[in-house]
């Protein structure tokens, strides 16, 4: 479990509390426009998740969350929701007579599990017949490791690429960053795609990938139902063309984490 996830999977579970906007900008490397920035904030906001070492400039989003991580992360979620709960059930306790304290516990605690469904949790369609509206509508993260050794016929480079992709109702959400050395003089990044194919095969272009600099972070709004069939099926890849190797220089695979 990448760390992005433990906000992320909370928002959707529980967002009982809203966030305030406090820690607005506060991790340089969870910029406004990354599909996780709203539950990292709200995780901070709430006391209930902070940067590694409860550092407030680096989140390390894509580090893997220690097993001490998602226990304090648990201990401090249950502190909140266990004193908002004490609240609630003192205010119903002064406010109405005896004879409805029970029914009205017993609506709070109704109304926060309601409220956890609605909050910050991404927008979930109505069920329906489709396993592709289901698959948009659920969490499926996925990751991809790019290297030169994965593309038809392989490259020799220490270039080196990782990416995280999220599948919402909106679409793919994608952040991917790309490392080291080219194989050429020149390793400008000067295109990258998601293509449909099975490793070491080559397949079609489906979508452009702008990259800004080294890092690539956006969303591929329009995906099509063959595309999430694809996707979810191990059959889409990455691929980074370079001015050194314009057929590619790293390719990656896009498998669930």
């Amino acid at each position: 479990m990448r760390r992005y996830s433990i906000p992320l999977s909370l928002g959707a579970i529980v967002a009982a509390m809203t966030a305030t906007g406090y820690a607005a900008g506060i991790f340089t490397d969870v910029p406004e426009h990354h599909w996780a920035y709203p539950f990292v904030i709200w995780a901070y906001d709430n006391h209930i998740m902070t940067g590694p070492g409860g550092q407030t400039r680096k989140f390390e989003p894509n580090r893997p969350a220690t097993r001490a991580e998602v226990a304090a992360v648990a201990a401090r979620l249950y502190e909140n929701l266990h004193g908002e709960l004490e609240i609630l059930e003192r205010q119903i306790r002064f406010g109405q007579s005896s004879s409805r304290r029970a029914s009205s516990r017993s609506s709070i605690r109704s109304s926060a599990r309601s409220s956890s469904r609605s909050s910050l949790s991404p927008v979930r369609r109505s069920s329906s017949s489709s396993s592709r509206s289901s698959a948009r509508a659920t969490f499926n993260d996925f990751e991809a490791d790019l290297r030169g050794s994965e593309e038809v016929p392989p490259v020799t480079t220490s270039m080196r690429g990782r990416g995280t992709f999220a599948l919402r109702d909106d679409g793919l959400h994608y952040d991917i960053t790309v490392e080291g050395n080219t194989s050429g003089t020149d390793g400008t990044i000067t295109a990258a795609h998601f293509h449909r194919g099975a490793r070491r095969q080559a397949g079609l272009v489906l979508e452009p990938i702008p990259f800004n600099g080294n890092r690539a972070v956006g969303l591929w709004s329009d995906i099509s139902d063959n595309a999430i069939d694809a996707l979810l099926n191990g059959q889409i890849y990455v691929n980074v063309h370079t001015r050194a190797n314009p057929n590619g220089e790293i390719r990656g695979q896009v498998t669930r984490q």
